[in-house]
């Protein structure tokens, strides 16, 4: 069979977990694209594994919200140029931007699976990503969902993959996050010695991770606990809020921001 998937340029996190998924699909004989939907809002430095076909869909940048039509109209275009070449058998898509628009390219090519994971809870997205989804979600085979609550967010009774028969559209299912256990006691193996008050959170920097209520709450632990230290590791959309916040609370020398970090050096620093 050929595979298809489909993410942002900047999906760090879902492309590390696509790479597992296409190695293994690889393994067993069938053949994976990836198609990458690069708004230019950061390099992609994913590793590619061999045999992977890599295409590259640059569109305009979103600088105001009616600029999202000119980039969905640029990347269905020429995304069904691609379908049209490759054939897919199964297109995988993942977050609003670019799913909604590979939907519906993949449903005029008539490709035979649609699958779509929700990662985010339906509440947290903006409006008009709610409604594309909404309305291109009927193109879908199947819809995964990530957890319980994501499922319920979107109103959905999401069954298991067990019980999944994709001859119906859309069929909901949630299949929750894994945990490779021996992968991170391999990485954190030679990780350095625990620090004394050392904190650690990693994740997007949205309201949603609560990093603002983590700083509210640091102000109060310094006063019994002067010698702790914050590692804010993560990039997103409130990160210069969270910088304002830092400096307000008088939290600069103990809050340090890092950015995105690949999977291992977060184990390590939470290891330590």
């Amino acid at each position: 069979m050929k595979f298809i998937f489909v993410d942002r340029v900047g999906s760090t996190s879902i492309w590390s977990i696509i790479e597992t998924i296409s190695v293994k699909l690889m393994a067993q004989g069938h053949s994976v694209a990836y198609v990458i939907f690069d708004d230019g809002q950061r390099a992609f430095s994913q590793k590619i594994p061999n045999g992977v076909d890599l295409h590259t869909i640059k569109v305009p940048v979103k600088k105001r919200i009616w600029n999202l039509i000119g980039q969905y109209r640029l990347f269905t275009r020429e995304f069904r140029a691609l379908l049209k070449e490759i054939k897919p058998d199964v297109v995988h898509t993942h977050f609003a931007v670019p799913s909604i628009a590979a939907r519906v390219a993949a449903y005029r090519e008539q490709v035979p699976f649609i699958v779509s994971t929700q990662h985010e809870l339906y509440g947290s997205m903006r409006l008009h990503y709610r409604w594309g989804l909404r309305l291109t979600e009927r193109y879908c085979s199947a819809v995964t969902y990530v957890s319980n609550a994501v499922a319920r967010s979107f109103g959905r009774a999401a069954g298991n993959v067990e019980s999944a028969l994709l001859h119906r559209k859309p069929e909901h299912v949630v299949i929750t996050n894994g945990v490779d256990l021996a992968s991170i006691r391999s990485t954190i193996a030679g990780a350095p010695a625990r620090v004394p008050a050392k904190l650690v959170c990693a994740g997007r920097l949205v309201p949603e991770k609560g990093q603002g209520i983590l700083l509210k709450a640091l102000k109060r632990v310094v006063a019994h606990q002067p010698g702790v230290k914050l590692l804010l590791i993560g990039s997103g959309p409130t990160e210069a809020k969270l910088r304002r916040d830092t400096r307000r609370l008088g939290l600069e020398k103990i809050v340090q921001f890092t950015g995105w970090m690949a999977q291992e050096g977060v184990l390590k620093e939470m290891a330590s």
